[in-house]
């Protein structure tokens, strides 16, 4: 029997995160799938009514979830809320534990309800009355089976959230809990509209281990992909049952599980099996396990000059790709789960591995030997030092093949050779034909033919890594990171300052490891950013994850920013910089942009391993550092398309390092030497052969070769109008829009 609300008495809170009401449900039956829980525990914001369940298996996690909720309000809200009261009953999974240990912590105080008196926490009492009305709804109408549950309390959340409530003026408690939420009648992109609602989608995690998929409601899916893995084993000999050998090392295997959704939007079951390789004692040397794969500067370089000629391109995927690499070796492995047997012969014998099965420590090795093999019999020839980048020329004919691990991209202008080549290919592995490339990498491409346009852009990616580090709902911000007169600013209020250097203990290494491959695929505008604050992944501050959580903000209002391709020139153009003696032991950030047609194919944000002794130096030092870049790249350009583009010009913002190009030396410049130990063996060298050897100036020596041969050129640009300029230092908005924009090729 419900009871009668007492006569309100109390003022609602000022600001969100002042007061927040928890209570607990359950047990709830049955337990729920996915996840096997049994209560819900609940958190409302006094202030906007916000609300977050999460589902739980046991009453002592409420600590936890309270401890995830703060970080993900706010992160919601973009600033650090002080938690001042936490209203509850006397339940003793609020009393004691973790959950206690996070209100003192958080110098707050508990607000407990005297026994039998439920009306004294009314408001998460109402709310669970309310959320338990939307997930019988959601559950009737959906005709979902009972324990699924949990999937419907999340998404009636979602809409509790988004709908406005009388209580509050009619407001949405998304929307007074972010205010960067948009309340006009303004349109939102596709893109972005059901974003949030991503994470109540994926409503099925996969299993992760043989017998829980063998359990699971989709049983029958895991075991037909469970058996097209086998089949393929069994097409490709990759073991031999033999007796169990005596003092063998046997290496045990497991199954990998995972749903992927094909491009018309059907769920696909994948099953991978894969050997326990870190269990294989055999000594290698590193020729025997490294495995080279394509630079993202030459597959971007590939994808441009596509644009530019409009070449035929097509998206190969190896299917088990590893199983076509033969072994030298004998490695034995016990008989995995799934392979019906009788188990008595499990004791007695075990597979003699014939082929580079995944998870081996020289798998990936074996099957790049076999593929250069079979693409050297199709008349493909690749380079030393771009090893998974084949090319063919013939009478104006080209075909360019660039290749990751297992995924390849094909283009030709001849229509008939490139047919040729997949069709070879296709007899030698097997393949599938993706048609156009779409998705390479987690790289969206969209192409448009007709306007001799490729955009390239990561949307996706961004959208689950903002999901991974509670950021989805965060508020945008326009720059990655605030300028330094700003920090300079910040830093004269003693008490933020302290709180900053308060050492963070959470996910930053995870953070910045997935911006990293953001800012080297698709985002050279967040470079800079990235890499200053990868410096700090020995023992980050609270500063630290502040400024992290800015460039989550950053990309969260630019989802859908990448380069766009438009071929609208016909050299190679490269901006170069550098910040002098900005780091902590004054050595230098360099910084630079690389351009094929007017495309940005490269960038680098660095910080120098010399110390310079003036701006020219560091400059210098810059200039230096890309010529490496340039040479590397006009090779692979000359095996693609056959011209070079040299001379390259280098536009650089510094005339006094420009002109220390073109002299013969310079005073100014001696910093620049061999390493100490290298000097000594040069000394010794000429102590036993009598013969001199010059000790040159590595940097200043390479780039005045390169000028003196005519390979590239410098020349002076504004600093205003260096694109270079973003690798190196953080930008008020208007100059990092106005850099990006160009950078990007964007129109707008």
């Amino acid at each position: 029997m419900e009871k009668l609300p007492f006569k309100s008495v109390r003022t609602r809170s000022d600001r969100p995160l002042h007061t927040i009401h928890t209570d607990t449900m359950g047990p709830i039956t049955p337990t729920s799938f996915p996840g096997n829980n049994r209560w819900i525990v609940v958190f409302v914001d006094d202030f906007s009514i916000y609300a977050k369940v999460y589902c739980i298996t046991n009453k002592s996690e409420s600590g936890d979830c309270l401890e995830k909720y703060l970080r993900e309000t706010r992160n919601l809200r973009g600033k650090n809320e002080k938690l001042c009261f936490l209203r509850s009953d006397n339940g003793t999974e609020f009393t004691g534990g973790k959950f206690s240990e996070i209100i003192d912590e958080e110098k707050a105080t508990f607000d407990f309800a005297p026994p039998h008196t439920p009306q004294l926490n009314g408001t998460a009492e109402r709310f669970n009355k309310t959320i338990q009305n939307k997930i019988r709804a959601l559950m009737f109408d959906s005709g979902l089976p009972e324990s699924m549950w949990s999937l419907a309390a999340d998404a009636a959340t979602y809409i509790y959230n988004r709908t406005p409530h009388k209580s509050n003026g009619f407001k949405t408690p998304l929307s007074l809990m972010n205010k960067n939420i948009k309340t006009s009648i303004e349109p939102v992109e596709d893109s972005q509209e059901y974003t949030t609602y991503r994470s109540v989608a994926e409503i099925y995690r996969d299993p992760v281990t043989f017998k829980q998929a063998m359990k699971s409601r989709e049983s029958q899916s895991w075991q037909a992909a469970v058996d097209e893995e086998l089949k393929s084993m069994t097409e490709n000999n990759v073991w031999t049952l033999v007796d169990r050998p005596l003092r063998e090392n046997i290496i045990d295997s497991r199954w990998v599980f995972k749903r992927k959704i094909s491009p018309d939007e059907e769920k696909i079951y994948k099953a991978r099996l894969v050997v326990r390789g870190f269990k294989d004692t055999n000594d290698y040397e590193i020729r025997e396990t490294y495995a080279p794969v394509s630079r993202m500067t030459v597959i971007r370089s590939v994808l441009a000059i596509i644009n530019k000629y409009d070449l035929e391109a097509l998206q190969l995927d190896v299917k088990t790709a590893f199983l076509n690499g033969t072994l030298e070796n004998d490695i034995y492995m016990e008989i995995p789960e799934g392979v019906k047997i009788n188990e008595e012969y499990r004791k007695d014998y075990v597979c003699k591995l014939n082929r580079a099965l995944y998870g081996l420590k020289v798998s990936p090795k074996r099957w790049n030997e076999k593929f250069s093999e079979v693409a050297s019999k199709l008349g493909l020839e690749n380079d030393i030092n771009e090893p998974c980048l084949y090319t063919w020329r013939l009478e104006g004919k080209l075909v360019i093949l660039v290749l990751y691990v297992d995924d390849i991209i094909l283009a030709s202008n001849c229509s008939v050779k490139l047919a040729e080549i997949r069709d070879n290919l296709c007899k030698e592995f097997k393949m599938k034909d993706m048609g156009e490339p779409k998705m390479y990498l987690g790289m969206e491409i969209q192409r448009d033919r007709e306007n001799r346009q490729i955009t390239l852009k990561q949307s996706e990616y961004i959208e689950r890594i903002l999901e991974r580090f509670n950021m989805s709902d965060c508020k945008p911000q326009d720059t990655p990171m605030i300028t330094r007169q700003a920090k300079k600013i910040e830093s004269r209020n003693p008490e933020k300052t302290e709180e900053m250097k308060t050492p963070f203990n959470g996910p930053f290494r995870e953070a910045i490891g997935s911006l990293l491959y953001l800012a080297g695929v698709t985002r050279p505008d967040i470079a800079y950013a990235v890499n200053l604050l990868s410096r700090r992944q020995i023992a980050p501050t609270n500063g630290d994850w502040t400024e992290v959580k800015r460039i989550f903000r950053y990309i969260r209002g630019s989802t859908n920013v990448g380069l766009t391709y438009r071929a609208e020139a016909n050299e190679m153009e490269v901006f170069t910089d550098s910040s002098f003696g900005d780091c902590k032991d004054s050595k230098s950030t360099s910084g630079y942009i690389i351009k094929i047609f007017n495309d940005t194919v490269a960038w680098r944000s660095k910080k120098q391993t010399l110390v310079t002794r003036s701006t020219c130096g560091a400059e210098y030092y810059a200039a230096s550092e890309v010529c490496q870049e340039i040479i590397s790249l006009d090779k692979a350009l000359r095996d693609m398309i056959g011209r070079t583009f040299y001379p390259v010009t280098i536009r650089c913002d510094n005339k006094s390092a420009q002109s220390c190009t073109e002299m013969e030396g310079s005073n100014r410049l001696k910093c620049f030497d061999l390493p100490v130990s290298e000097i000594q063996n040069t000394l010794d060298d000429r102590e036993r052969t009598g013969v001199k050897v010059p000790m040159t100036e590595i940097h200043g020596d390479f780039i005045k070769q390169c000028v003196k041969e005519k390979r590239v050129k410098l020349t002076w640009v504004a600093s205003k109008e260096n694109l270079a300029d973003i690798m190196t230092k953080p930008l008020p908005l208007p100059v990092h829009k106005y850099l990006k924009d160009k950078i990007t090729n964007s129109k707008s």
